[in-house]
């Protein structure tokens, strides 16, 4: 094939990206940046943003019922620096089950808010304190209440009714924990880096995606429009898109399942990133947004420092320490920032000077 040239076209979660560049702590600055979001005006602007045809004053009244939440996440997460460290899973997940309430809220399915919003939606085994067996620990999804709503709002699907989700199969998927979950278990993750080309040929428009690990042989549920280009180099091809297509970005991310593009952390200096996308390698009947996985977890964590204090020692004296305050740090500073770019519609990145 003679590819006449190339085209530089953006492919995320999101139409664009933002670099935030600054000399304090990161996660301090993406606080800051939250905070913003309990100005009433700049809310109210924010969502008629991403709903165009809403009116300003109705506008208003949507940001004034979800300012309280976004406030309250802010105070646990407060609470959580101040406290002493082996307790911050507690106030850290009733941070994100506020703003999960914020995603949903601002989504198109706040109708149900109501009826849902008294409810976690996901209860674990207590009784179930083998050490060995972790990965294999479940929790159950329930029908009704925020995280199966949640999960609706980021991918417009029901999570199945009472689906059990081993505990393994989402700790795979948190960014940013991948090397202390590859000490604790021997076991790599599911993440796969994945290099993508659009190319001009013949009045059309081809995106070209490479999987960069071998293990994984299978397309992934991503790529769902996409067909098997070469097998042994793993390389998929979309459907061609006319060259004339007004909007071509959003017509190649029709192609893909974009809830299930994960953040690659880019150096700005470095251009090996700027032309890749990573995704979790899942074959279940339900999608992984970046998200969910987070909020699992947390949930998990927070419920045996509640209920089981005795289990929790066990955990923190386990190979699995260094995992678990891996996912005490990272999750709720990626959670953060996914909800930022959520309200945005921007796929944030911040970096340090």
């Amino acid at each position: 094939m003679q590819i006449n040239d190339s085209i530089n076209i953006y492919i995320g979660r999101y139409k664009d990206t933002k670099d935030v560049f600054s000399s304090l702590d990161p996660f301090e600055d993406i606080v800051a940046l939250i905070s913003g979001l309990t100005s009433l005006d700049y809310l109210s602007t924010i969502i008629c943003g991403k709903r165009p045809r809403m009116a300003k004053e109705n506008a208003a009244i949507l940001g004034n019922k979800i300012i309280p939440y976004i406030r309250v996440s802010l105070e646990y997460i407060d609470q959580a620096k101040m406290g002493p460290p082996n307790l911050a899973f507690l106030p850290y997940y009733y941070a994100i089950l506020n703003l999960m309430k914020a995603y949903i809220l601002l989504s198109y399915y706040r109708n149900e808010f109501h009826k849902n919003s008294l409810h976690h939606g996901i209860i674990f085994d207590r009784t179930n304190t083998d050490l060995k067996s972790l990965l294999k620990h479940s929790i159950t999804i329930k029908n009704n209440g925020v995280l199966p709503l949640f999960y609706r709002t980021l991918t417009g699907q029901f999570f199945p009714n009472n689906q059990s989700v081993l505990l393994g199969n989402l700790l795979n998927k948190i960014v940013n924990i991948e090397a202390e979950y590859g000490m604790a278990t021997k076991l790599n993750n599911p993440l796969c880096h994945c290099d993508y080309r659009i190319v001009q040929h013949d009045g059309k428009c081809l995106v070209f995606i490479t999987m960069n690990d071998g293990r994984f042989k299978k397309k992934p549920r991503v790529l769902i429009d996409f067909t098997i280009m070469d097998n042994k180099k793993n390389i998929y091809q979309s459907v061609p898109i006319s060259i004339k297509t007004v909007n071509m970005q959003n017509r190649i991310r029709s192609q893909l399942i974009t809830s299930q593009l994960y953040r690659i952390k880019r150096p700005v200096e470095d251009t090996r990133y700027r032309n890749q996308i990573l995704v979790p390698y899942n074959f279940s009947h339900y999608q992984v947004p970046e998200e969910f996985p987070i909020a699992c977890c947390l949930y998990y964590m927070s419920s045996v420092v509640r209920y089981r204090p005795d289990y929790y020692k066990k955990l923190m004296d386990s190979k699995y320490n260094p995992m678990l305050i891996a996912l005490r740090r990272h999750g709720i500073f990626t959670f953060l920032q996914l909800f930022w770019s959520y309200c945005h519609d921007t796929e944030i990145h911040i970096h340090r000077n």
